[in-house]
């Protein structure tokens, strides 16, 4: 349906996060995706704006008809996406099937680099699961009153988190169960040269030697503990573990912030996803973590600039 364009945007909506946040996705990807797939499409809606929707929907973790009902109820989106006619929900469906998991990587190391000066020197690894269907708790509770099993399918995500901005460097997605050594190598091998040169640490959860040989690779120094704490030394295989056991340094306490970010992510965009194809899910979460980034350098700039109003207003009175 077609839909008019506001003139002039109030401004309370620009000074809104949501404004913010869905106008740096916009700026991130007309620099990344060009306007048309191919010289033979429609030529109705650019890819940026029907991406910017996508990223958009799976933040607040609604379906696709539900974030088309949000775009008809709120004009200042669609003047900011310049939106002439609002898309039918099947437009955005089937965009997501066409876009591939390479472009979505390819745009969030694009959104990485571009903030490579808030990030400090030490990254946490660590992983979480999202239940892959919305299901009833009472439904569980009469499946146990019955005695029977409550079986729950999920999708583990593995992240890198810097330590100082709290900016995801990295992800990988797995339908399933998977060892979280395997997805420490794998992690690290998909993240840029350029961003794993700025730091020096990488601190883990309970891990094998294998970890601390890969980190080291990397040019990284990986502080992860033992998992068997009561075992003695000379029981311990590896040098590098043996290391951890004689002392654990004071940054492993740092751990527990990358346990922040996952709770960020879970309790503004839902701590279940919506698809139930693996490569839809893989996109889902993928999508989830570029709007969670860009959410974050939007608070981070936002602090700078109310702490350098602060110390220029404490100067003036002193």
């Amino acid at each position: 349906m077609t839909y008019r364009i506001m003139k002039r945007l109030p401004k309370f909506v620009k000074k809104s996060l949501e404004y913010k946040l869905i106008k740096q996705a916009l700026t991130t990807s007309k620099r990344v995706l060009p306007p048309y797939s191919s010289k033979f499409s429609k030529r109705k809606y650019k890819q940026y704006q029907l991406f910017v929707i996508l990223l958009y929907k799976a933040w607040v973790n609604v379906s696709y008809r539900d974030v088309i009902e949000i775009l008809s109820s709120n004009p200042a989106l669609v003047t900011l996406l310049s939106l002439s006619d609002i898309p039918h929900f099947t437009t955005i469906q089937k965009f997501c099937k066409r876009i591939s998991m390479k472009l979505i990587t390819f745009v969030f190391n694009k959104v990485v680099k571009s903030f490579l000066g808030l990030l400090g020197n030490i990254m946490l690894i660590d992983s979480t699961g999202f239940s892959v269907n919305y299901h009833s708790f009472y439904h569980d509770k009469r499946l146990k009153d019955f005695g029977r099993k409550v079986r729950r399918k999920y999708v583990k995500a593995t992240i890198v988190v810097d330590e100082k901005s709290q900016i995801i460097l990295a992800f990988d997605v797995h339908f399933g169960e998977i060892h979280d050594s395997k997805e420490f190598k794998k992690v690290l091998e998909n993240m840029d040269r350029k961003i794993i040169n700025k730091f020096r640490l990488i601190i883990g959860d309970k891990g094998s030697e294998e970890n601390h040989v890969i980190a080291k690779r990397h040019g990284l120094l990986a502080i992860i503990p033992v998992r068997n704490e009561d075992a003695p030394i000379y029981r311990t295989k590896g040098e590098n573990r043996k290391r951890m056991k004689r002392h654990l340094p004071d940054e492993y306490k740092r751990r527990p912030i990358v346990e922040t970010v996952h709770s960020a992510i879970k309790r503004k965009s839902g701590s279940f996803i919506r698809s139930k194809i693996p490569e839809l899910a893989e996109k889902e979460i993928g999508l989830k973590i570029i709007a969670y980034n860009i959410r974050r350098v939007i608070i981070l700039n936002n602090s700078i600039f109310i702490l350098i109003i602060y110390r220029f207003s404490t100067e003036l009175t002193l």
